[in-house]
Order: C-alpha cells, then structure tokens, then sequence
C-alpha cells in the first residue's frame, strides 16, 4: 500500500519539484604555500546556484 498512500512529503515533492541546479567538478592543482609547503592537488565539486529553487504547482520544468 506504500505506492498508493499519501504523505506530506510525496504531495510536497509532487507540488513543489526542485529545479535543477547543475554540480560544478573544479581539480585544484598541486601547489605551494607562500611558506612553501606544498599542497597536493584534490577536487571539489559545488553547485552552480547558491539556493535550490523549487517550481510552482503545475509549472513546467
């Protein structure tokens, strides 16, 4: 019966659908301190908007 139920939060995901909100990857490269201690290179990642927006009803995404 969980597929037919209605909950607060299927009614709000099915109203409200988030808008998409692209995750951006940036390597950040091998360098140095200006103390000179080194700093080996990793990835980050964080999304293109600062707020994740939400579609009003019946709005088309």
């Amino acid at each position: 019966n969980a597929g037919f139920v209605r909950t607060q939060s299927s009614e709000l995901e099915n109203n409200f659908p988030v808008l998409p909100n692209p995750v951006l990857n940036m390597f950040v490269y091998p360098h140095l301190t200006k103390f000179g201690n080194p700093i080996p290179g990793y990835t980050t990642n964080f999304k293109l908007y600062e707020l994740d927006r939400y579609a009003l009803p019946n709005e088309a995404l």
